[in-house]
């Protein structure tokens, strides 16, 4: 699917720092029913936490941005990008949307005209560090994310793309461990919980998978109530076909694309990017279901 940023000037960030039992042949965790796609749900005016790609990130104040070569005030704040050159905010904002259309050439391009304006960033780095992730570079992944640490240690989004790591290669117990980490440090954000959820899921550990089902809160701030549903009948689907139960894998893939059009409906595309890709990298969604806008 295409994504693309709705605004030139939101600067989505890749995000960040990046056994199991057998279910049973039912579903078995209390799953409520999707929201119907009636009326969207009314959210209370607090400061809107635009997400990171892939993993979580926020948006770029507005605020006037200073002349290129006004570096002062990136030494108090090398992550506020609200002290940019405009050009290089709107360059930061193509480069992702390249990313979200998997065109990761033309992302890497477009973060080289970037630099060109300024010394490298953690946004810029962090665009470079989540390419590499989503082309299984592992080893340029976490270059690029340690570079962005060496400049803000306290830049959640590359913190988060580490954690990506370990989950890409299955090794779901050590990304788990370390995203709890980073929850312990902002104990209400919904795509730790949500990461964390799916790390039970993938590991067939259905008990746990369910405690952390009832912590994402309802109604939130992001989509992770709708695509955890989701992740939890697709995955429900999988095994049923793994049985070669055809009625369950069916029932499943109902009750799962209820969930997945409840989330598009409710939420805008720049806030289910973080939620929806994930899934499409399990094999879960494929690209071309999901509607463009």
């Amino acid at each position: 699917m295409n994504r693309p940023i709705c605004s030139l000037s939101i600067l989505i960030i890749c995000a960040a720092v990046a056994c199991g039992q057998t279910p049973p042949a039912q579903p078995s965790l209390p799953v409520t029913e999707p929201v119907a796609p009636s009326k969207p749900i009314e959210k209370p005016a607090t400061p809107e936490r635009l997400p990171l790609t892939p993993g979580g990130g926020k948006a770029v104040p507005k605020s006037e941005p200073l002349v290129p070569g006004g570096n002062a005030a990136l030494k108090k704040n090398p992550s506020d990008a609200s002290t940019y050159p405009q050009r290089y905010r709107a360059l930061l904002g193509q480069a992702m949307s390249s990313f979200h259309t998997r065109d990761f050439k033309g992302a890497l391009a477009t973060v080289d005209k970037a630099d060109a304006i300024m010394p490298a960033t953690p946004w810029s780095l962090n665009i470079r560090g989540a390419v590499a992730i989503e082309q299984r570079q592992w080893e340029e992944g976490i270059k690029a994310c340690v570079e962005a640490l060496r400049i803000d240690p306290e830049f959640f989004p590359a913190k988060f793309n580490l954690c990506e790591i370990p989950f890409y290669q299955g090794k779901y117990a050590e990304s788990r461990g370390l995203w709890e980490k980073l929850l312990a440090l902002q104990p209400k954000d919904e795509l730790l919980m949500y990461r964390i959820f799916l790390t039970y899921l993938l590991e067939g550990d259905l008990l746990n998978a369910d405690t952390w089902l009832k912590k994402i809160p309802f109604p939130s701030e992001t989509p992770a109530y709708q695509y955890a549903h989701a992740a939890f009948f697709f995955h429900a689907q999988q095994k049923a076909r793994e049985r070669n139960d055809t009625a369950a894998a069916e029932k499943a893939a109902e009750k799962s694309a209820e969930w997945i059009r409840s989330a598009e409906f409710i939420w805008p595309e720049q806030k289910r990017a973080n939620f929806v890709d994930v899934l499409m990298q399990l094999g879960w969604v494929k690209r071309d279901e999901l509607p463009t806008q």
